[in-house]
This record gives C-alpha cells, structure tokens and sequence, in this order.
C-alpha cells in the first residue's frame, strides 16, 4: 500500500479500553489526521440541549452528551445533521440508557 497522508487504513482492527482512547485523544489536536478511524461503543448520558451558534455562514447546531463504559465517559459533540441520528435517543422513553456505536469517526480534543 502506499502511504498517503490523509488515508485512513483499512482492515487494522485492534480492540482497546476506553480509558486507552482517551489518553490518544489528549494527544491529538483537531487540524490532524488520525492514523485510524475508531469505532466507539457506549452508554448515552447527560444529553445537553441542541445549541444553536450564529456564523458567518449561517447557523450552526450542536448537540453534546458523554459516551460511558461504566467506568469512564468522553464527551461527544455532534454537528448539524448528525443530531438527526440522536432524535431516537433523545425523544425516546428509555427504561435503561441507550447504547450507541459511532463507526469511523475521529477522536480529537
């Protein structure tokens, strides 16, 4: 395979703790490529209100909430369309929180 720089490789599968991912994410910053995409499980908890931020470009709507393993949590931003996803989650009546997988997203600080 030949290396390029904003490639993320396929088929490199490798389990990790979540407390793991966390401590590459305090060392990666948002303008830089991760070597790999990450697929995150977890619990859904402490889903904030959609904020919505004036730009330039128009409005901007964020959702944030924490993804937890039980032992640990990391805080999740979702960005316009992609607090579409949560709508289930968000306006259902759970017995037991819900459990979400992010396939392939970027995890930055």
């Amino acid at each position: 395979m030949v290396y390029q720089p904003n490639f993320i490789q396929f088929h490199k599968f490798e389990l990790k703790e979540l407390e793991d991912v966390y401590v590459n994410i305090n060392f990666t910053t948002a303008d830089q490529n991760p070597t790999y995409a990450l697929d995150i499980a977890g619990v859904v908890e402490d889903i904030e209100p959609v904020t919505v931020i004036q730009t330039v470009f128009g409005d901007r709507y964020f959702l944030r909430f924490r993804l937890s393993n039980g032992r640990m949590s990391v805080k999740v931003s979702l960005l316009d369309d992609e607090i579409l996803m949560l709508d289930p989650i968000k306006n259902g009546n759970f017995e037991d929180p819900p459990i979400i997988v992010f396939a392939s997203c970027r995890a930055c600080s």
